[in-house]
This record gives C-alpha cells, structure tokens and sequence, in this order.
C-alpha cells in the first residue's frame, strides 16, 4: 500500500508560513486560524488514514499557533507603549 503526504497537511504549513512571516498584519490572524483548523482535520486524517506528513502537520500547527500569539503579543506591547507615553504627558 502506497503512503502518501497529506496536502492538507502542506496547505496548512503554507498558511502558517505566510501568517507567521506578516504577523505584524492583525489581519493574517485570520489565516492563521483557517491554517491551524486545515492542520489539525490533517493531522487527524493522516492518523486516521495512515498516511505520511505527520511532522508537517504538527509544523504547520506550531506555526500557525504563532501566527495567532505574535499579532496579539504586537497590540499589547504597541498599546502599553502609547498608554506609559500617555501617562508620562499626564504627570507633566
């Protein structure tokens, strides 16, 4: 029987990929969530199915996890640097 590697499994690690590189963009947050749904429905279908890629997938999970923490962990530390510069100006 032939194995083969699960495209979901690819398609997901090229969301993360991409959703990791521009996470400086609050809006690839959504790619990366559509990436982190691809990469676990491929992660149960390659043990579902035997197939190959499992490393792949998890990748693309760990990947696209970044995607989702780094815009977020972006907005807090912009928004705690406007908000000690607001504070600064308010005591001067």
């Amino acid at each position: 029987m032939h194995k083969f590697k699960s495209k979901k499994a690819l398609t997901s690690l090229m969301l993360g990929i991409f959703s990791t590189a521009f996470s400086f963009f609050f809006l690839f947050i959504i790619v990366a969530i559509i990436g982190l749904i691809v990469g676990i429905i491929a992660l149960k279908e390659i043990k579902k199915f035997k197939q190959e890629g499992r490393k792949i997938a998890i990748t693309s999970i760990i990947f696209n996890i970044l995607g989702i923490v780094l815009p977020i962990i972006f907005i807090i530390i912009t928004y705690s640097y406007d908000l000690s510069i607001f504070i600064r100006n308010l005591n001067n």
